[in-house]
């Protein structure tokens, strides 16, 4: 599927078009920043989003974006991400574990939120085998904010992640060896560190 992918930041706004071109060859088709708004997505006003949606329009216009389908990043600091260790459980068991568990690890109620989770790791500690899993929770209200901007700039959202998600899986090969990855942004900075991909 041919989309593009689009940063919506506290001071800039940047879009990227790539094409693959074989075996981890990608060929640039198109790019482009802009300023963003004074206090896009953390507004709660009609008319700051409306801005927000003509800046985006704006971007796409000026970087030539040849395509409506889009994949954006949900700002970091406001999306929780953990990682909890359980014991080793079926994806079903584990469906139930995370419900009851999440409350410790996210600090808004989960109604308010859209939790996903991840097993990142299996080991052994005391002849019982355990996994850890990377729970990441975005507050619901902001993922409806950033679709309706998004559809209301005529695009066609088909992916949402965090940032530091995002950009660890884009720089860091699944084959590297242990990386620290650090998001040095406008209003935060992000850090992660990813081994074996994950």
């Amino acid at each position: 599927m041919e989309f593009f992918g689009l940063d919506i930041g506290s001071n800039t706004l940047k879009a990227v078009q790539l094409v693959k071109k074989g075996n981890n060859i990608y060929q640039l088709l198109s790019f482009g920043s802009i300023a963003s708004t004074d206090k896009g997505l953390l507004s709660e006003a009609e008319s700051d989003l409306n801005n927000l949606t003509e800046q985006i329009k704006k971007l796409c216009q000026d970087a030539k974006i040849k395509t409506k389908n889009v994949a954006t990043a949900l700002p970091q600091d406001q999306v929780f991400t953990r990682v909890a260790t359980f014991p080793k459980l079926s994806e079903e068991e584990l469906d139930s574990a995370l419900q009851w568990e999440a409350e410790q690890y996210i600090p808004v109620p989960l109604e308010e939120v859209n939790l996903v989770h991840q097993v990142v790791g299996q080991f052994k500690d005391k002849n019982q085998e355990k996994i850890e899993v990377l729970l990441a929770a975005a507050p619901i209200r902001l993922i409806e904010k950033t679709t309706k901007v998004l559809k209301a700039a005529g695009l066609n959202p088909v992916g949402l992640e965090s940032e530091i998600m995002a950009i660890a899986r884009s720089l860091v090969p699944s084959s590297s060896q242990t990386v620290m990855v650090i998001d040095l942004g406008a209003k935060a900075t992000g850090l992660a560190v990813v081994e074996k991909g994950l």
